[in-house]
């Protein structure tokens, strides 16, 4: 499992990365960015995203595909 950003969603409003205990959101080139290596998958961080940008993808099925 891990967290995604739809960049084409996203209007780097910074909700999440204030709402994130593991510090793991960047804002940069207009969009948020989640750091796989610090995220902690709490998934506090999707529905605090007022465009609903960040999800949460199950890698399993996305490899299948």
């Amino acid at each position: 499992m891990q967290i995604n950003v739809d960049k084409k969603k996203c209007i780097c409003c910074g909700a999440c990365q204030v709402h994130c205990p593991a510090k793991a959101i960047s804002l940069r080139d207009g969009s948020a960015v989640i750091d796989r290596d610090i995220c902690v998958l709490c998934m506090i961080c999707v529905p605090k995203c007022y465009m609903r940008a960040i999800y949460v993808e199950d890698e399993e099925r996305s490899v299948a595909e």
